[in-house]
């Protein structure tokens, strides 16, 4: 056997082991978008933290995100605006879902003086989840980039 022929053969070899290769890459590709859009594995949000928390949790989405988590069996700790919406949204989250919830009434429009308090009121909670859902109107329009943090 000659040289050249030994070379073709061992590029014929590498070539094959690399397209085999891409061949692997791209069925295991097709493989995780079926399986997360099919099958979708349940995910064990409990392994996190037994409280998640929900801002902007009264209304809509982030109503949604809060029972969402509560059936996954998570505790949920409401915060938003109105205590009245809140009262309601705990009362339905503990009633069909069979989990405790905690609520904390705060406005977001109301700058760095907030935090502190929402810290002090989450201090002991294993929290392992949190929806950031609360939204804030501003009186112009801007990029994010261009607000200040006050």
């Amino acid at each position: 056997m000659s040289f050249a022929n030994e070379l073709y053969y061992l590029t014929y070899f590498i070539g094959s082991v690399y397209v085999y290769y891409l061949l692997f890459k791209c069925l295991k590709f097709v493989w995780e978008v079926l399986k997360t859009t099919f099958v979708g594995g349940n995910i064990d949000f409990t392994r996190f933290g037994e409280w998640a928390v929900v801002t902007g949790c009264t209304d809509g989405i982030g109503k949604s995100y809060a029972k969402q988590l509560a059936a996954k069996g998570l505790n949920i700790i409401l915060m938003s605006r109105s205590r009245e919406k809140l009262d309601d949204t705990a009362f339905e989250i503990e009633k069909d879902y069979k989990v405790k919830t905690k609520i904390i009434q705060v406005d977001f429009s109301g700058g760095h003086e907030i935090y502190e308090p929402i810290a002090k009121e989450l201090e002991g909670f294993e929290i392992g989840v949190l929806v950031n859902n609360v939204g804030v109107c501003t009186s112009c329009f801007a990029y994010l980039h261009e607000f200040s943090n006050e």
